[in-house]
Order: structure tokens, then sequence, then C-alpha cells
């Protein structure tokens, strides 16, 4: 089995890859006019170069444990909330449309409901702009209570719209981060099951023959010990297992 990043889950790579190159296209709906452009600018590229870079696609066990995956999102998805610091109206209308549903789906569970208000007053701002390039002007969805301070420029526009999407973005990405790590301790759970099993076996093969085992045997006792020590560790790692957070540690 390969350990390449194009390998490992091709199906995540070529998300990935589109993703990249559609980053890559989001540059270009960088406002020259912004305070921040040139540090937008520079900070997506730095991702990208850091996501296409030898060091950080070299083939490895990451790859196979999904880890350099979850690595790879975080990059792409830095990259994308640094053109929102100085994007253009275009592509913040399209952020907002992109990240509203994903907001509003998931404030009860993972986020805070107060991104819901900020995320409304920067629509609220958008819809204000006269539209460049937009086929429908995007609608101001209505305000939850407790709004936060309106936003009254286009530079506090995307800082606000930045912290929502990266609040998001760090949601999803811990989601995911969170069930590779569960997975990885499952899987080591069962290796150690069966190698257990294993040993448990070559044991009682090496019993000596009769019908009915010498219990003051050595082999015998070190058995009785090994079951009852295997099964109480086993019950107690499934105990530990389902309580396990899927939060990462940051």
């Amino acid at each position: 089995m390969t350990g390449s990043r194009a390998h490992a889950n091709p199906d995540s790579w070529g998300l990935a890859s589109v993703r990249i190159q559609d980053l890559r296209g989001q540059l270009t709906h960088i406002d020259p006019n912004s305070e921040r452009h040139q540090d937008a600018l520079d900070e997506a590229k730095a991702e990208i170069d850091k996501i296409l870079s030898t060091a950080f696609g070299r083939d490895g066990l990451r790859w196979q444990t999904r880890l350099g995956y979850i690595a790879l999102w975080r990059s792409i998805h830095h990259g994308e909330e640094a053109v929102i610091e100085a994007a253009d109206e275009t592509h913040l209308r399209r952020v907002v449309d992109a990240y509203w549903s994903r907001v509003e789906g998931a404030k009860e569970v993972h986020i805070p409901v107060s991104l819901s208000a900020e995320l409304a007053d920067v629509a609220r701002f958008l819809a204000q702009v006269p539209a460049r390039d937009v086929v429908s002007p995007l609608s101001s969805p209505a305000p939850t209570p407790g709004p936060p301070p309106p936003v009254a420029s286009m530079e506090a526009t995307r800082s606000r719209l930045r912290t929502v999407v990266a609040a998001v973005n760090e949601m999803r990405d811990d989601s995911w981060a969170g069930l590779v790590r569960l997975r990885l301790q499952t899987m080591a759970a069962l290796f150690m099951t069966e190698v257990s099993a294993y040993v448990l076996l070559a044991l009682v093969v090496s019993l000596p023959g009769g019908s009915r085992p010498d219990l003051t045997h050595p082999v015998v006792t070190g058995i009785i010990y090994f079951v009852v020590a295997a099964v109480v560790g086993f019950f107690a790692r499934l105990v530990a297992l389902s309580n396990a957070g899927t939060a990462v540690d940051d």
C-alpha cells in the first residue's frame, strides 16, 4: 500500500486538488485598493507554496493514517481565509452564500450562536453595496436577537467574515481530525486484542496433554491471570473509547 497523498486517499486528494486550483483563482479577487491586499496575497501564496512544497507532500505514514490530509485541508482553509481579508465584493458575497447554510446548520451544536448574527450583519452590509459582476444580488437575512455592533466599512466586513469562516473551518477540521484519531485508537485496540488472542491460543496449545488441565501447573496459572487481566483491560479500553472526545488538542 503506497504512502503518497495521491494514492492513500484518492478521493480526498482529488477534492483537495480542485480546491487548491480554486484558491489560486481566488487570488484574482483580492482588491488592490484594500489596506491589507499585500498581506492577504502573501499569506495566501505562502499557504499554496507550503502545500505544493516537496517537504509537505513527501510520502509517509501520515497519509496512510489520514493525519496528513487534516493538515492539508487546514492549509487550504487558512489560504481561503487570507483571501477574504482583502477580497472584492463579488467574492465576499459568494463566501457568505456558501457559509450561511453551514453556520445555520451547526450553530446550535458546534459553534457559537453569535456567529450567525455576525454573518447576518456582513450580509446586510454587502446588500447595501452595489453589486459588481453578480447575477443575483444577495438579500440580507433576518438578524438574530442580540446582534453584534454593525460593521460600517468594507475592511470591518472582511475582518468579521474571515472570523466567521475561520470558526466554521476550525470546527470542521477538528471534527474530521477527531474522527481520524478515534479511528486510529480503535484500530490499535483491535490490533492488541488480536495479538492477545493469538498469545492465549499459543499458551493453550503449549499445555501438557490430558483430558483435564492441572490447575496447579505454572502455565495454567499464568493463563488464568492473563485471561482475567485481558478481559478487565479490554472492557476498560472500550469504556475509554466510548468516553473519548473527538476534538483535537491545539
